[in-house]
């Protein structure tokens, strides 16, 4: 197969996962032709929590959903224009920091506070 028949079937694949103990809920992409499987979501996780902890929420194609619903498509074109050109702009090359998937001390989303003890 041809390498711009493989981009024509890639699909974009979101996965929600959620920890039994800790609160909120972590979210991998996957961009592959088919669905992942569980233990592809799992695997993501692998070095922060056991299996047995985590629990997968839902697998959903988000190629699928910005096909039939517009909005959706706009905000995704949104999103990667803004990568891109903010990629251009940068001066200097972005440092990723990976913090502990299942750190305690860091918010699993935005919205949430911090779990742990208070800085006085």
């Amino acid at each position: 197969m041809s390498e711009v028949a493989q981009r024509q079937d890639l699909r974009l694949w979101l996965g929600l996962v959620v920890h039994q103990c800790v609160p909120g809920a972590r979210s991998v992409l996957f961009a592959q032709p088919a669905e992942p499987s569980d233990d592809d979501i799992l695997a993501r996780f692998s070095d922060e929590a056991s299996s047995d902890v985590l629990d997968i929420v839902g697998v959903f194609d988000l190629s699928h959903a910005c096909s039939v619903d517009s909005p959706s498509n706009e905000a995704l074109e949104r999103y990667l224009q803004s990568i891109l050109s903010s990629r251009e702009v940068a001066s200097t090359p972005v440092v990723q920091q990976n913090p502990s998937m299942f750190d305690t001390m860091i918010p699993w989303c935005i919205n949430r506070s911090p779990v742990g003890p208070k800085s006085q």
